[in-house]
């Protein structure tokens, strides 16, 4: 007789945040950006955090589109980060261990435009 034993190993691959589109949008929020990367897949707990130098930091939903896009809008930072501020948005899949990343959003001011006619 004989007893079988089999053996799986699962070795997750490294999930990096490349590049963000647009990369900029007002400091309130509310930009539909779409974040390109590797690794990505689809779950129900993909997080994308937003963290700026200082260590403020805002978790927002991603959804998958596929293995190298995900989508989410940008949280509020109002009031977390000066204006014209830019963060990294980093990824996790499992909603807790976020890759690394290069894809940095730019945080814009409110401002207003006078237009003056003569």
């Amino acid at each position: 007789m004989y007893d079988w034993t089999l053996s799986v190993t699962f070795i997750a691959l490294p999930v990096k945040a490349q590049t963000v589109s647009p990369n900029y949008g007002g400091i309130s929020g509310q930009t539909k950006v779409t974040i390109s990367g590797i690794n990505f897949v689809n779950t129900s707990e993909i997080l994308i955090n937003f963290i700026a130098p200082s260590g403020a930091a805002v978790n927002v939903t991603g959804n998958y589109i596929d293995s190298q896009t995900l989508e989410c809008i940008t949280p509020n930072m109002d009031g977390l980060i000066p204006a014209n501020s830019a963060v990294t948005l980093r990824v996790a899949l499992n909603g807790q261990q976020f890759g690394e990343s290069t894809a940095v959003f730019n945080y814009y001011g409110m401002f207003c435009t006078l237009i003056a006619f003569f």
